[in-house]
């Protein structure tokens, strides 16, 4: 969660004050004093918007004809728009252009922008670990890895980040393409609803395609085609209802899309997928490991406990065996597998008996509150509960810390709630 909120916050932040050097780093200056420029400004101060400054934009020296905005507060909110626009456009052309960039400042279109940048990385995060799983189904890949040389780093590198790449054109293309088509929509059918009428909004959209030799019939992934804005824009303004049936479609979309990528996140970053990734690589690096170091006695333990968390009780039962074959004096095996035996619904595998004896010797070895928890529990499942009371009392007697667990232990005992025999 801690990457996620960090990220969120940066890029929320970034969007915020970013504008004002982006501004600055495009050369952009204040619209000089002009007819056009004052008739613009008297306009958005009509319409009440708030916003920081009007700029020229001189993208491709000024010859592209657009228009556009940037800032999530009013503060360090830009209004943009080129020379060659402000040239080819009348006045009132000019207003249904700012009437719609500020559509996008009306339905907050750059903070679902974050939105959309932060599904991203929670997607992002989730696919490295799928793409580093699947990889590791390749034989010989986490020896590979495992190695301190430069190719084993970039190789890496490449797994990690060609997947990542592959599905940021993907989320792009498709999903932000999805909504920035019906979010230009939006906008203009806001500059229609400001300027009374969609006539200057369909007039500026027709001239910039002409002037530009754009296809009216020619859609882009970010938009919809000239002749598809201006046949909406006509419906809409025939039929007074459809405006807000669009801004009803994108709400519904917005909130699928907020239910999917939550559900699709949570799944790839703490969801059972992911454990059983992780699960999956580290038992698969210690076993490489063992090949190497089969007495490796800490790795065994590595493994038993990783089993024990997964819930694979048979397996984990087996790997402490292991561990306490090739060291008898390894008192954290001995516990482990004492209270597995003890505490296990397994009937084959249950077995309170020896839980005691393996208890017991971990006890004589390291008499921690711990281990003494654990022969009491071993005693209780045996259904020798006065033995189970005195020894979780000594434990209780020298512990320090999880006071609150050993009592409700105590209580359970002296009740003799779940004993089974």
């Amino acid at each position: 969660y801690g990457q996620m909120i960090f990220f969120a916050a940066f890029i929320s932040l970034l969007m915020v004050i970013l504008p004002k050097v982006i501004q600055r780093w495009w050369g952009c200056m204040p619209l000089a004093g002009s007819e056009k420029a004052d008739l613009l400004r008297g306009f958005l101060a009509e319409k009440g918007f708030r916003y920081r400054g009007l700029l020229r934009w001189p993208i491709f020296e000024g010859r592209m004809m657009t228009a556009g905005i940037m800032g999530i507060v009013p503060r360090y909110r830009y209004l943009l728009v080129s020379d060659s626009l402000l040239e080819a456009l009348s006045i009132d052309e000019l207003k249904a252009v700012l009437a719609h960039e500020m559509g996008h400042a009306r339905y907050r279109h750059l903070l679902f922008y974050v939105l959309f940048f932060v599904g991203f990385m929670a997607l992002s995060f989730g696919l490295a670990d799928i793409s580093i799983y699947l990889a590791s189904l390749h034989p010989g890949f986490i020896e590979l890895i495992a190695g301190d040389d430069t190719r084993s780093v970039s190789l890496l590198y490449v797994i990690v980040s060609f997947p990542m790449l592959i599905s940021l054109l993907v989320y792009f293309r498709f999903v932000m393409g999805f909504f920035m088509r019906n979010f230009e929509r939006q906008a203009d059918l806001y500059s229609a609803a400001v300027m009374g009428t969609p006539i200057f909004t369909i007039r500026s959209l027709e001239k910039i395609a002409f002037l530009s030799g754009k296809s009216r019939d020619l859609p882009s992934w970010h938009h919809f085609s000239i002749r598809q804005r201006v046949e909406y824009l006509v419906k809409a303004h025939q039929e007074p209802g459809l405006a807000k049936h669009h801004h009803r479609f994108v709400l519904i979309s917005f909130l699928i899309y907020l239910v999917c990528i939550s559900a699709l996140g949570y799944l790839l970053n703490f969801g059972p997928v992911k454990r059983h990734m992780s699960y999956s690589l580290i038992e698969k690096a210690i076993h490489q490991q063992l090949i190497k170091e089969p007495r490796n006695v800490d790795l065994y333990l590595s493994l038993a406990m990783m089993y024990q968390q997964m819930g694979k009780e048979r397996e984990t039962a087996d790997i402490y065996e292991k561990v306490i074959a090739l060291d008898p004096y390894r008192a954290v095996a001995l516990n482990n597998l004492a209270w597995l035996l003890a505490t296990t619904t397994e009937e084959g595998l249950r077995d309170p008996e020896r839980a005691i004896n393996l208890a017991r010797r971990a006890v004589t070895l390291e008499r921690s509150p711990g281990f003494l928890d654990t022969l009491a529990e071993a005693y209780f499942a045996k259904g020798r509960i006065e033995e189970a009371v005195r020894t979780i009392e000594e434990a209780l007697s020298v512990a320090t810390e999880n006071r609150g667990y050993y009592e409700k232990q105590l209580k359970r005992f002296r009740k003799g709630v779940g004993s089974r025999e």
